[in-house]
């Protein structure tokens, strides 16, 4: 692989242009297709009104766009209940789940925890397949995959490429999908965006040289788009605008399956239907406090000068500056490649039943062994594919007062980092359970009888197991994120 590649993607390019895949209701369709044939299942997912719920909460986990845009079924907002309440036909898959002992007899009782190992396997597919297409193709693209169904591509370089070969045979109604759609100051979709390329824009280039690059970058997105689900049967949609911002509100548009173009002259009038709580970083009370003093959508933001903003608002004049030009669809951001997560985190939360108010340490212990056993195979996974592997593992226990659920204590926790468990990490194939009882035994033996008596006094609502960082078993490669798929 060239050594100076990465620092040559990107340089030379007029303009940014920004894409993003994000898989459509990714949990859920991974379960229908657990569940039923893939031709069946995808019929489900298109044609009926679906929702995945977590195992041991009534929480809503994913929707399918039919059951949330005919029937206005939330995933935020609506329990399992509300949800059949406004549907009646509402089919309900409940995710799998695993169950941990909590102790070494078969008379201890067991806790479930919602099973991942199938999110991680089909998150894994599809990376492979975003990155195998750029691979065959030699493009020149960066992906950056944030999330287990969102990737990020800088498509700026490939599109000069392909329009300095032949524009002219570039766009057509092959390359641009029926379902690809472009919001300007006014809407085209199909056939139409070709027909504008073709016709208005050969009449000033210049003119629409932006506009032109955008629908260029639209065409790539949707080649990988269209790998994706030939390799794993999974639907995605696209966004492509000119900052991931924009990209990624513009995917949200027109889903399932869908590819939207967001032109900077057309995000006034989008923003005005996209609402303040949709905003990537404007959720919680941030969006909660902008929604109170000003408005519903992005819109209404831009109408606020940032100073009147930071006085109604309280928060500092720097960060309403920040949301001012994100409403106004101003935002950059340097997109580096990133095919590996930079943390891992397995754990069990919910713990509220009687059966885990802990008066000795036994279970405890238990099932952080358990948990420790999960993570030694996804660390085996992370060795396998990427070559790297744990400096060390964070336990931490998310503790309630007995007899008062809405009351929290600070988090405790300890830090694996002894040489023994190094040792151990290094090596997760080999790992023996009796290897982890005998290393957990030495640390609750010393840990502090302070925590120790907390933990006896408290509910254990949640347990942790975190890794914070990785160290690459390729030391002689400069960037560990292109291990697993150099060129």
């Amino acid at each position: 692989m060239d050594d100076e590649y990465w620092s040559k993607v990107g340089s030379g390019c007029t303009s940014s242009v920004r894409g993003i895949l994000d898989m459509d209701a990714f949990e859920l369709q991974i379960h229908l297709r657990l569940r039923h044939p893939p031709e069946e299942a995808r019929d489900i997912y298109l044609n009926r009104p679906c929702i995945l719920v977590h195992p041991t909460t009534p929480r809503i986990i994913s929707v399918n766009y039919i059951a949330k845009n005919v029937y206005g079924i939330s995933r935020d907002k609506d329990s399992v209940k509300e949800a059949l309440r406004k549907c009646q036909d509402l089919m309900v898959v409940k995710k799998n789940s695993l169950q941990i002992p909590t102790g070494p007899s078969p008379s201890n009782p067991m806790v479930e925890k919602a099973e991942v190992e199938e999110l991680i396997r089909s998150s894994d597919a599809v990376l492979d397949a975003i990155v195998e297409w750029r691979k065959m193709g030699g493009l020149r693209i960066i992906l950056s995959n944030v999330s287990n169904d969102e990737t990020f591509l800088d498509l700026a370089e490939e599109v000069d490429i392909r329009m300095r070969k032949n524009p002219a045979l570039l766009v057509n109604g092959e390359t641009i999908g029926q379902n690809t759609h472009m919001e300007g100051k006014t809407k085209f979709k199909g056939p139409a965006i070709a027909f504008r390329y073709h016709n208005v824009h050969s009449e000033n280039m210049d003119q629409y040289s932006e506009e032109r690059r955008l629908i260029v970058g639209a065409i790539i997105l949707e080649e990988f788009r269209k790998y994706v689900f030939k390799q794993t049967g999974l639907e995605a949609s696209g966004g492509v605008a000119v900052n991931n911002l924009v990209a990624k509100l513009a995917c949200s548009l027109h889903k399932p399956g869908g590819m939207t173009i967001i032109l900077p002259n057309g995000f006034p009038r989008i923003s005005k239907r996209i609402p303040i709580e949709k905003v990537p970083t404007w959720g919680g009370q941030v969006g909660k406090t902008l929604k109170e003093c000003f408005g519903r959508n992005m819109f209404d933001l831009t109408q606020i000068p940032v100073k009147l903003m930071s006085t109604k608002t309280g928060l500092g004049y720097e960060t309403c500056k920040r949301i001012s030009n994100m409403a106004h669809g101003i935002y950059f951001e340097e997109l580096r490649e990133k095919l590996m997560k930079e943390t891992l985190t397995v754990g069990i939360s919910n713990l509220r039943a009687a059966t885990l108010w802990y008066s000795n340490l036994d279970r405890l212990r238990y099932v952080v062994k358990e948990l420790l056993v999960e993570l030694c195979g996804r660390l085996e996974r992370e060795e396998r594919r990427h070559r790297r592997k744990a400096d060390s593992v964070r336990v931490e226990f998310q503790l309630n007062p007995k007899g008062h659920r809405g009351q929290a204590l600070p988090n405790r926790g300890f830090t694996l980092n002894q040489p023994e468990f190094v040792r151990l990490l290094a090596s997760p194939t080999n790992v023996r359970v009796q290897d982890l009882e005998w290393l957990l035994d030495r640390v609750f033996e010393n840990y502090s009888a302070t925590i120790l008596q907390e933990f006896r006094a408290a509910t254990i609502v949640k347990i942790s197991l975190h890794v914070p960082s990785f160290s690459s078993l390729c030391p002689s490669v400069p960037d560990p994120q292109t291990i697993a798929h150099a060129f």
